[in-house]
Formats: structure tokens, C-alpha cells, sequence
């Protein structure tokens, strides 16, 4: 018999010379959690089962440009370490799950679930949330200024940018809203308005997907009459 996910041997009953077989398995348990396998990246990179289970930290040179690592659909957590010269694409062997993608010179703690890889921490999996948070000081300083922020993954903001929030210390007392416009690339797809005399804005957006390098710009009104202390966070799913 063996473990379901690492494969390693266990303890029979009324086994002899038991020791051999638990000191084998505490060694295997200690090269799947700390060992580092090391190879040379190609187009299209493949992961046996024992490299991948016997193994924790996985690190790849080459040129191989633009390259994909297979990985077993076992489950477990693990490490990639890019070190060649093109994005890699990190993926449970067929590539029909989500798959994770690693610039060259950067590495990222990995999940596989057995049929999707997710990055554990970072930026997030696909699926989670992914958040845009500024502050503005307002009126007297951020008049007609023009913030940009840069993606760098996929991201989708639904209609109106649910669960999405603004909101100023100051509210303002002039006669008109006071309207900040979203621009994808320069094209506007939203506002953030501020009604009289109340703190928390107002969305308006149309379901807008942003891939990495995209631009997201903040486009600040005229005036902000006397709105002051904006705090914005926006919301959006990765993709």
C-alpha cells in the first residue's frame, strides 16, 4: 500500500524490519517538502510522477522562449522557479484546468488541485477578487488630474462595479455632482459620482475586462468644489 498523493510506501501489517520502510518514508516526506529539482526548460517541458511528487522546488534554465511545464494531476503544493528566457505556462498535463503563468527571472508557490493550478497568495487565483485602491485628497489639490493604474493580470469589473465602494470624509455643498470618469486605455466605461452634501459615491459602469498591461485611468473633474479625503476601492474578479 501507498499514500494516495505522494505515493510513498507504508507500513504493512505484522511487516518485518518495519524501521526500513518509516525511515524510507520520512525521507520521501522530507524530499517532497524541501528537495529541489533542477533541469533544462523546452517548448513543451514534462514533469514524471516521481520528480514531481519526490521534489518540492522546481527550478528551470534554457531558451526555450515562450515554454509550458506539465505537472501530474496530483494533488499538492509546489514551487516554480523560472530561470529561462520566456513566460511559462504552468499546467496539469492536457491543459483543460486553469494554469498559472511565470515571467522569466520570477518564481511562484503553486497548488494543484488535480485538475487546476492555482498561485497560493500573490495576486490570487483565478476566480478571487482582485482590488484597485486609491485615495484622493480633493478639493484644492487633485483638480483635474488624470491617475492611471496598470494590470498586470486579467481582471473583469462587473456592471455598475458591484461590492465596490468610495467615499469622502468631506461631502461637498456646491450645486452640482461631482464626477470622476473610468477609462479603459482612454475610453471611458464608468463614473464615480458624488451627489450634494452626501459622502458616499455613486457607480455607473458597464462590464469591463482589463488583460495584464491594460490601463485603468482616474480621471478627476474640473472641480471638486469641497469634496475632500476620497477613498476608492474598486473590485474585480480574476480571470
Amino acid at each position: 500500500m501507498t499514500t494516495p498523493i505522494l505515493g510513498i510506501a507504508e507500513v504493512s501489517q505484522s511487516q518485518s524490519n518495519k524501521e526500513v520502510t518509516i525511515n524510507n518514508a520520512l525521507r520521501a516526506l522530507e524530499n517532497a517538502s524541501n528537495k529541489k529539482y533542477t533541469a533544462a526548460a523546452t517548448a513543451t517541458t514534462n514533469l514524471s510522477a516521481a520528480n514531481y511528487t519526490g521534489n518540492f522546488y522546481f527550478g528551470f534554465t534554457g531558451t526555450p522562449g515562450t515554454w509550458t511545464l506539465n505537472v501530474p494531476a496530483t494533488e499538492r503544493a509546489f514551487y516554480v522557479e523560472n530561470g529561462a528566457d520566456g513566460v511559462a505556462t504552468v499546467q496539469v498535463t492536457g491543459g483543460a484546468g486553469v494554469s498559472v503563468a511565470i515571467d522569466a527571472g520570477s518564481g511562484r508557490l503553486l497548488y494543484c488541485d488535480g485538475t487546476d493550478v492555482f498561485e497560493i497568495g500573490g495576486a490570487g487565483a483565478a476566480g478571487s477578487e482582485h482590488l484597485v485602491s486609491l485615495f484622493l485628497a480633493g478639493a484644492g489639490v487633485d483638480e483635474s488630474a488624470e491617475l492611471i493604474y496598470i494590470f498586470t493580470r486579467d481582471v473583469t469589473f462587473p456592471t455598475d462595479l458591484t461590492d465596490s465602494r468610495a467615499r469622502a470624509k468631506t461631502a461637498h455643498t456646491g450645486s452640482f455632482d461631482v464626477m470622476i470618469t473610468l477609462q479603459k486605455n482612454g475610453t471611458p466605461f464608468g463614473t464615480i459620482e458624488f451627489f450634494t452634501a452626501t459622502n458616499a459615491a455613486h457607480f455607473t459602469a458597464t462590464a469591463t475586462s482589463f488583460t495584464a498591461g491594460d490601463r485603468l485611468h482616474f480621471v478627476c473633474p474640473a472641480a471638486f468644489e469641497t469634496l475632500a479625503g476620497i477613498a476608492i476601492t474598486l473590485v474585480g474578479g480574476i480571470v
